[in-house]
C-alpha cells in the first residue's frame, strides 16, 4: 500500500514499491551529503568563501552541476592549488 499525496491509500504492484523504495534511498542519501557538505562549511571562517561553498551546494542540491574544473575557478578564485607529495613509507 501507498498513500497518494491527497492522504489516499493504494495498493501498488511490488515493483512499484521496490522503485518508490529505490527513489527514497537516493533522496535520503542526497539530503545527508548535503547536511554533511553544509556543516563543514558552517566551520569556514571567510565569509566569501563560506557564500561561494552554500552556493555550489545550493546548486548541487538543484541538481545543477559543473564541470569540476569550473567549480574549482568558483570556489577557489586566485588560489593556487598545491599537490600533495606522495611520502616515502619505506624509512
Amino acid at each position: 500500500m501507498a498513500i497518494t499525496p491527497q492522504g489516499m491509500c493504494i495498493r501498488l504492484p511490488q515493483a512499484n514499491l521496490t522503485k518508490a523504495a529505490e527513489e527514497n534511498e537516493k533522496k535520503i542519501d542526497i539530503d545527508h551529503k548535503l547536511e554533511v557538505a553544509t556543516t563543514f562549511i558552517d566551520r569556514v571562517e571567510d565569509r566569501e568563501a563560506k557564500d561561494r561553498l552554500n552556493s555550489a551546494a545550493a546548486m548541487k542540491g538543484l541538481g545543477m552541476e559543473a564541470k569540476p574544473e569550473t567549480m574549482v575557478d568558483r570556489l577557489l578564485p586566485g588560489e593556487q592549488l598545491k599537490e600533495i607529495e606522495s611520502g616515502d613509507s619505506t624509512g
